[in-house]
Formats: structure tokens, sequence, C-alpha cells
């Protein structure tokens, strides 16, 4: 059914009641919200809910001053003889509300946005509004199925046969929690509890949401408008299920390494090999320069400190290294000069105090503990700082011993990062720290161990590489040597920059909200560098 038939002036209500009340029916792209709108319509007692304020059409942006031809906006808009966008939403409610004053828009967030602009009383003129937002639990089958509509009639026209996409689909996971979250974010800040309803459910029986969003409203006992709608039977798509079944089971497994020419050089991979049986990451295949240049510097580092790279960590322990420590807060205030002293200390501490106050935290790569007495003095119970580097561990444990840290308070171990996840227990800690820790590691192995540990919070910050996709950057930096462990001159290290939609995909598949405390440096990207983000991960329990 194409749903633009709807804007037809058969489907209106015949009385023009005044308006008693509303409510917006939040979704995002391809929600499904379709169906349980027509059964609300259907109703005669929900108003007409439909995506009124959308300006937008086959892939060209819009607005309701100047909506894109072909948009549900433009064809409302062209039959009401609506000028401008105040007098289209005074003839929407005039034909859209059913005769016990109820109407009802379903809008995406940035035509919701977009219309808040245009329409600066709009919120006033339908109060008292209620907001329904509806959403997925299967998040990775509703991106299936927005790619699946969202190609059809490029498809149809060119007669090609959809072929799967793994990147696109990262990339619509990404756009649909960026959807859910800017919602998720407008209910916040303006203290508005909207009511949820799942895709799930409303497939299950959507009579069922019906009664319980009329019974919201205090209408289910109303006259009801006799309305006669298209039925719309809620649709199988057999190639999405195989679609989202091979994502899943290759995000699950592990995906082969697809590279890519960038520059003359092969620097671009989307997902990191993985072993599922050993749970250990393999060596990441690279390009022979890189290779090399890992090789040459794991050379100069054994040769300059007699130490050699920790192999993969064996099975945890029985009693494990950090058993017996006392968590209690710690006695007394930090030095507050050393706050300036930290680049990045307002969206790793400063943003995030609510968080940290009387949380028992693991900050990973702790470094020489500057930012675990930030975090001591933000209100921390306790850090648990680790480190692989035992110069940096020495000088973090000289710097709270030299301040009068009390004991009790702190604990620093030195023990390579994914050994030392492996071996903690779930719900040992409050909050995770990670500083810079994607550089050389499994990324996905990383958020496994996350996922596993279950922390309430983690606030993750790490250099993000620009471009679109899920992928991993390499780079060489020069790397400052550890005076503690006797290095000399500067070597060269390979790092792993993983981008913006890689996170959110992996946030998204293993379970963690999350959102950007900050934007990125502008100067930054208009240089095509690879910037800083600080993001605050949020575990779902499962």
């Amino acid at each position: 059914m194409d749903t633009r038939t709807l804007t037809d002036a058969k489907f209106d209500f015949v009385a023009a009641p005044p308006l008693r009340k509303s409510y917006i029916v939040a979704s995002s792209d391809r929600g499904s919200s379709t169906f349980f709108c027509l059964a609300l319509w259907q109703s005669g007692r929900l108003g007409a809910p439909w995506e009124y304020v959308n300006a937008n059409f086959e892939g060209l942006s819009g607005s309701l001053a100047m909506p894109v031809p072909g948009s549900v906006a433009s064809a409302m808009m062209t039959r009401l003889h609506a000028l401008d966008p105040a007098e289209y939403l005074t003839k929407l409610l005039q034909c859209r509300t059913s005769a016990n004053g109820v109407f009802g828009i379903k809008a995406r967030f940035d035509d919701f946005q977009g219309a808040l602009n245009e329409i600066p009383g709009l919120l006033k003129t339908l109060a008292p509004v209620t907001f329904v937002f509806f959403d997925h639990r299967d998040k990775l089958r509703q991106a299936v199925s927005a790619i699946r509509f969202a190609t059809a009639r490029r498809m149809a026209a060119e007669r090609t046969q959809p072929q799967y996409d793994r990147d696109m689909i990262s990339r619509f996971l990404g756009r649909l929690e960026r959807q859910r979250l800017a919602w998720q974010r407008w209910f916040e800040t303006n203290n508005t509890e909207p009511l949820v309803f799942y895709h799930e459910d409303i497939n299950a029986d959507v009579q069922q949401g019906v009664r319980t969003l009329a019974g919201a409203l205090n209408v289910e006992d109303d006259a009801a408008d006799n309305i006669d709608l298209p039925y719309l039977q809620p649709a199988t798509d057999p190639l999405a299920e195989a679609w989202a079944e091979r994502f899943n089971s290759e995000i699950e497994r592990g995906v082969d390494i697809r590279q890519s020419q960038t520059h003359g050089r092969t620097d671009l991979v989307t997902i990191m090999d993985f072993e599922p049986e050993s749970g250990r990451g393999e060596q990441i295949p690279v390009s022979g320069k890189v290779r090399a240049e890992i090789e040459r510097h794991e050379s100069q580092q054994v040769a300059s400190t007699g130490i050699a790279r920790q192999p993969p960590a064996a099975a945890a322990p029985t009693v494990g290294w950090w058993e017996g420590t006392e968590d209690r807060p710690a006695a007394g205030k930090v030095d507050p000069a050393m706050r300036g002293e930290l680049a990045r200390y307002d969206p790793i501490i400063g943003s995030n105090r609510a968080l940290l106050r009387g949380a028992k935290i693991l900050e990973l790569m702790c470094g020489g503990g500057r930012y675990s007495l930030a975090l001591l003095d933000a209100g921390a119970a306790s850090v648990f700082g680790i480190d692989p580097r035992p110069g940096r561990i020495a000088a973090a444990e000289q710097t709270f011993a030299r301040r009068g840290i009390p004991r009790d308070s702190y604990r620093f171990v030195m023990k390579d990062m994914i050994s030392a996840l492996h071996e903690l227990q779930p719900g040992s800690f409050d909050v995770i720290v990670a500083r810079g820790a994607l550089g050389s590691r499994d990324i996905r192995e990383f958020f496994v161990l996350l996922r596993q540990l279950k922390p309430k919070h983690i606030i993750l910050d790490n250099p993000i590489a620009l471009g679109n996709g899920a992928f991993v950057r390499f780079a060489r930096r020069a790397t400052v040597p550890d005076i503690a462990l006797g290095g000399g001159a500067s070597a060269r290290a390979v790092r792993a920059i993983p981008s913006h939609e890689l996170i959110v995909l992996l946030c998204g598949y293993f379970g963690f909200q999350w959102h950007l405390v900050e934007e990125p440096n502008p100067a930054a990207m208009a240089n095509g560098q690879a910037t800083r983000r600080t993001y605050v991960l949020d575990w779902i329990a499962q």
C-alpha cells in the first residue's frame, strides 16, 4: 500500500470538533509504527495519526515551508490550500481530529524538530500532548528492514537483485540509534515521560495496544467515528530475516577482514578477526609495511627493556589478584590544582560527577595516576588502576603515597588490560573509565569483556577515525620512552583507531546505550584528522 494515499479527503473526519487532547507517536526510520497508527486511526476514537510533518521524499530533504513534491506534507498542504506551516496545522486539526476531540501525529525526530522550529506554538496549540515512544527490541531487524525499504525502489528501477551488505547494516544500526537517542534526550530535557510501545508486542496483539492508549487518554468509552481505512498486514520478509541472521552470526564469531585502498595504502578494516573457540583476538592481518613496523617496535622494546610483550592470558585463577581489596571512601580532598593539568578533565570527569560520586571505579590504562587522583577528588569511593607498564604503576604508587592518600581507597596493579578484564568478577565496579584503551586491542573482545563485567556506566575516551562505516584505521605514532624501564630513543608504534560507527555498532550489539559527552573538534574534522571523543555507555540489564 502506498501510504501517501492516506492524504486523500475520503479519510478525513466529517466533523470539525474543538481539540481536547493530542498525542505524538515518536518513531524512527522503518519503525513499523504504520501498522499501529492505522489501528489507532481505525478505532474512531484516537484521531488520524499520520506523518503530517514529513516534508522529505526519496532522499531529498524539505521543510514545511518548502516540502519536497511527493512528500506527505506536500500532498496535504496542496489539498488543504495551506499557504504556510501555521495555517497547515490549523487546517489539519479541522479535518483530522476525531469527533471526540483527539488529534494524533506520527513523526521521526528530525521532522518533529523541524516542525517545532517552523511552528513555534506547535505544542501549545496541541496541548495537552501525550508522547508515545514506539521502539523495537530487535534493533538489528529494524535496521535490515530499513535497508530493504530504502533500496527497494532503486533495485526495481535497475532490475537488480538485493545484495547483503554488512557495512550498510552497520551504518543503519548507528543511524537508528542516533534517532532513538535524539528522542530520549528530548524527553529528558523537557521532563517528559512517554508511553512506550514495542513493535514486537503490537505485532502480536495490536488491539491491546489500541486499548492501552485509549485508556491512557481516557477515551475508551467515547463514541467512535465510522472510518474505513485500507487494511495493512504486518509484513514478513524472509530475505531480511536471513540477512539479520547472517549479520548476527558474523558479529558473534568474528568477520573476515575486508581491506580498502585509501590514498594508495591498505589501512582500513571493518571488524577485527576473532576466534570464537578460544575467546582470544588473533593478530590483525595488515599490510606488510605496518606488520614490519609492529615487529620492529617490539624488537626495540625487548632490546631496551628486557621485557617482551605479554602473551595472551591463561584462564582466570581461582583466587584473583583483586580479591581482598577493601573499598572505602578516601579521607580528604585531592589537590584541586591538578584538574587544570588534565587535558580531558571536563569530558571525562567534570561532566560525569553524578556518575562518579560514591562509585567504585576501575580505571584502565591508568598511567601515572593523575586521573585516578582526580576521580577521587570528584567523589569516587575508590579507584582500582590497571596498566601493563611497570614504570607508570610505580609512578602512580609514589604519587599517591607522597600526597598521603589513604591506602584503602586505591590500588594499582601492573597487568595487561585484557588479561585483567578476563579475571575480574561481574559487578565488581560501578564505573569503568577507559582512556585510549582501544589503541592496541581487539575492540570486539574488549566489548565482550565489558558486557561480562556489567558495570553501571563506562566512560570511554578514545581517538575516533573520521569516515563513514564501521572500520578501524591503523596509524603510526611516536611513543615517549618509559624512563623507569630504561627506555632510550623514542620508538614508533602502531595504534588502531575505531570509527564512530564501529563504536555505535558494538554498543548496540552488546547491550549498551551511549551518548557523546562532547562534539568532535571542528578543526580536526576540517583537516580530516582523527578526533578524540568521550562516550558514556550505560549497561542495559538483559
